[in-house]
């Protein structure tokens, strides 16, 4: 009798796998299905019963390594299941809260991490790259290249690489806020800024609701959530209006087609705005217009 063994990786694993190696190919390597107790120094650690049999069952989807197979940070693939399933929801808290306790980084990518991209980059390859350009910018800061107060901000890289040939992969709306000014100053709409906000829910994680006055009368907007990461380089709340804006643009272009499901009356969506910015906690707000984000 023969048996068909499983696969290692479902196919959304090995996606996430193939761009993983590809953005980690000069810097670090990747390695797949990993224990938690063969990365966790858990004897005598101080965890619970319950955290130490799950370190040494649960394993990671991906652990990333330097060049001294030391692990630099983790990526896990969420799929919907780890939405929907209360015992998978358990665990990754559980494996999120242990990355906190031995201080390992860990990504959490899911579909739109791998499927949908900006400026050229999917959102995994985004999170990586942001990661090593981090380093960099430290290692920079500590030998005095660049100033100690100034702040990491992945918009501030330029890159004329010759796949695209293009500058700043990594402000990914910059394309989208350039063509809604383009709009603005060819009359079709009334504000050539949009505006957002951003909050947090009870799980902490963001939401960002974003608009546009198209007209005296009108406004087009897109809300948009995102998980919270322990991925400290980027800034979950920056990147969401990135991408929120993104949306905006898209909508944007329907609308002129006749296309406005994402558009209302100006009263009805400072209704539908006060209701969203009573439910989550502020992170951050951008005004432009003459619409303000006042909480009912």
């Amino acid at each position: 009798m023969k048996y068909m063994n499983l696969r290692l990786l479902n196919k959304y694993e090995e996606v996430t796998y193939d761009r993983l190696t590809r953005v980690c190919e000069e810097r670090a390597k990747v390695f797949t299905k990993v224990r938690l107790a063969d990365i966790f120094s858990i004897n005598n650690s101080g965890i619970s019963r319950d955290e130490f049999s799950y370190c040494l069952k649960a394993h990671f989807d991906f652990v990333i390594v330097d060049e001294d197979y030391q692990p630099i940070f983790a990526v896990e693939y969420d799929g919907i299941q780890h939405k929907t399933e209360v015992r998978q929801v358990k665990n990754d808290l559980l494996k999120n809260n242990l990355c906190k306790k031995f201080e390992l980084p860990i990504l959490r990518a899911n579909f739109n991490y791998v499927s949908k991209k900006f400026k050229g980059l999917d959102l995994l390859t985004y999170f990586i790259e942001c990661w090593f350009l981090y380093e960099d910018f430290q290692v920079a800061q500590s030998q005095g290249v660049i100033s100690c107060y100034e702040d990491f901000d992945p918009c501030s890289f330029i890159t004329g690489g010759s796949n695209t040939g293009q500058k700043f992969p990594y402000w990914i709306s910059l394309d989208s806020q350039l063509a809604i000014q383009q709009f603005y100053k060819l009359g079709k709409i009334r504000q050539q800024v949009p505006s957002d906000w951003v909050g947090i829910d009870e799980k902490g994680n963001y939401r960002c609701i974003t608009w546009l006055e198209v007209s005296e009368d009108e406004v087009i907007y897109l809300i948009t959530g995102m998980q919270k990461q322990n991925f400290d380089c980027i800034s979950i709340s920056e990147t969401i209006r990135m991408i929120n804006i993104v949306d905006l643009h898209q909508a944007l272009k329907e609308c002129f087609d006749n296309n406005k499901k994402n558009v209302l009356l100006i009263g009805q969506f400072q209704i539908l705005l006060g209701r969203f910015t009573s439910s989550f906690e502020p992170r951050g707000s951008t005004i432009a217009g003459r619409i303000t984000a006042k909480v009912l």
